[in-house]
């Protein structure tokens, strides 16, 4: 079973059984549909073209040359917004500002096309969006509305990567933050789970994937109690990294399933003033 279909239904198995996250795991399975029904095609040229960025060192994506449907986009921006109001009425207000933005960048696809490469390039968040919208909640629905096009990218760009060549905390495809991890093998090797494409490679164990700190000082984690869980800091930077162990689980684990369903680390993260990679979830 491919990732695409094993997360939704991993989503309505969990959902059976978890109370607690109904409401959270409704709002995934709706965001998951809808980004379902987006065709993607991949140019036929292009791995040759990421396969020369990946040797020179740099993600496989061009953000210059990025050519998407930027009509889709906008559907499926808009799309999202309402699916979050349906869900969060009281954010209702704030999204429709946020879903007129794509009114606007309708009328250009070079708009929207400015808009996007703005916001991959700018890894922090800070210069998104115009004032008047949040930024958190924007950076959500265009991650989202992004996804299943970066992600068809990131699945022709998997079997190019040389795991032991990139070790880096940006994301080789898109160049985006990770938002999970997951210790594997016997010595617990890491890896990253992209938040826009859903790409996983290899990093270091060692380390903060957003800053570089490598200061055993300014490095710390919290285990939950039955140890399958880890809330990795950094205090350099005040980011935070979600991670299984997989060592300490019995059954494979998807991780952008288990992004979603440690939706409550991500408040505990919050509570303490750690921040998360930009665009993960809405505030």
């Amino acid at each position: 079973m491919g990732q695409d279909a094993e997360v939704p239904l991993r989503l309505r198995e969990e959902r059976e059984q978890r109370a607690d996250l109904a409401r959270t795991l409704d709002l995934h399975l709706a965001l998951l549909a809808a980004r379902a029904e987006v065709a993607v095609r991949v140019p036929a040229d292009w791995p040759e073209h990421a396969w020369s960025r990946l040797q020179q060192g740099e993600p496989a994506l061009c953000l210059d040359e990025l050519e998407l449907d930027w009509e889709a986009v906008v559907r499926l921006a808009r799309t999202v917004c309402h699916i979050l109001a349906r869900q969060e009425p009281a954010r209702s207000p704030a999204l429709a500002r946020i879903a007129s933005r794509f009114d606007e960048a309708a009328l250009s696809p070079k708009g929207v096309q400015a808009l996007v490469v703005r916001y991959l390039a700018d890894h922090d968040g800070g210069g998104l969006p115009e004032p008047g919208v949040d930024p958190a909640l924007f950076g959500f629905v265009l991650n989202q509305a992004l996804h299943p096009f970066l992600q068809a990218y990131a699945a022709v760009a998997a079997p190019l990567l040389e795991q032991e060549r990139w070790l880096r905390g940006r994301c080789p495809v898109c160049g985006g933050h990770p938002d999970f991890a997951a210790l594997e093998g016997e010595v617990g090797e890491r890896r990253l789970l992209c938040a826009r494409c859903d790409s996983e490679w290899a990093y270091r164990r060692l380390g903060c994937p957003f800053c570089g700190n490598e200061d055993p000082g300014g490095l710390g984690y919290f285990p939950t109690g039955d140890g399958a869980y880890r809330l990795y800091v950094c205090e350099q930077c005040k980011g935070y990294l979600k991670t299984v162990d997989l060592r300490e689980t019995w059954r494979r684990r998807s991780l952008p399933v288990e992004r979603i369903l440690t939706v409550g680390m991500d408040l505990a993260a919050a509570e303490q003033g750690y921040r998360r990679a930009t665009g993960s979830r809405p505030d």
